[in-house]
């Protein structure tokens, strides 16, 4: 178990790392709009925490149309108003792919690239020492 939850872990940490290097190389920003706002409430065996949400749209240059949303502290989530503007970062080729300027997931992904591992590596070890044990107890 703690095997696979490590590669599963590694490889979203390194799928994060590589989406912030094209956000670094190719990210472009523009200029978008509240649209609207809501409050994501916590839930259990999901949200842990309440999300105050502002939603967003915004033209790229390129003429293509992007929609996202930005989590706010409540304090300027409160002062928020639709058609208020905010700085986003996208991707060229993919709008959809955008987020509030100013944000990025590179602790995210070397966190869980370090972390995934070692539950690999633990992982690992627990099944070798299960095999070994079974395999001690049948030699006997």
């Amino acid at each position: 178990m703690f095997f696979f939850a490590g590669c599963g872990a590694t490889i979203d940490g390194v799928g994060e790392l590589l989406k912030e290097r094209r956000y670094a190389v190719q990210g472009k920003n523009a200029e978008a709009r509240i649209i609207a706002k809501r409050v994501d409430e916590a839930q259990r065996g999901g949200r842990s925490r309440t999300e105050y949400v502002a939603l967003y749209r915004f033209d790229t240059p390129e003429g293509a149309k992007g929609e996202g949303r930005a989590v706010l502290e409540v304090a300027a989530w409160e002062a928020a108003r639709p058609g208020d503007r905010i700085a986003v970062r996208y991707l060229p080729r993919e709008p959809g792919s955008n987020r509030p300027a100013g944000e990025d997931g590179w602790a995210y992904g070397i966190i869980i690239s370090i972390v995934g591992p070692l539950f690999a590596l633990i992982g690992g070890f627990l099944a070798w020492g299960a095999w070994l044990t079974r395999h001690d107890s049948h030699g006997g």
